[in-house]
């Protein structure tokens, strides 16, 4: 998969954020941001561009938390 693939995906979302409430917009660029830096080299092993932007948005989320995995026993 290359990059522009993903945009077509990133430019659907922009514009399904402009169709969200005001307070709700600066949640729907934040994830075209992610998207918008995502790069070929990075995109070489999904073949499906939903699914790709679907792991690099929860990537991006799983840094801000913090994620740390748990113990096991």
């Amino acid at each position: 998969m290359f990059k522009n693939e993903l945009n077509e995906v990133t430019l659907r979302w922009k514009k399904t954020t402009h169709a969200l409430k005001l307070p709700d917009q600066k949640y729907g660029k934040y994830l075209t941001d992610i998207l918008e830096k995502r790069t070929d080299r990075e995109l070489v092993f999904f073949k499906d561009p939903v699914e790709a932007a679907a792991f690099f948005c929860l990537l991006d989320i799983a840094k801000r938390l913090n994620y740390q995995r748990p113990v096991q026993p």
